[in-house]
């Protein structure tokens, strides 16, 4: 049977020598990119934009 998704999304965690702002600034447009590439090829367009992170020390 054919399934449906219900969201378009990444999960990614940063190698501790990449865990920069600059670093997280660039891995999160790419993410978007594929995100937003993956929806237009199944004819869809975003309303909203949800960007979560979290920073422990």
């Amino acid at each position: 049977m054919p399934s449906q998704r219900s969201m378009y999304g990444h999960g990614r965690v940063l190698p501790p020598k990449d865990r920069s702002i600059t670093n997280a600034q660039t891995y999160s447009r790419v993410l978007l990119v594929k995100a937003a590439r993956r929806m237009r090829r199944d004819g869809y367009y975003a309303s909203e934009l949800y960007l979560w992170v979290d920073y422990r020390t």
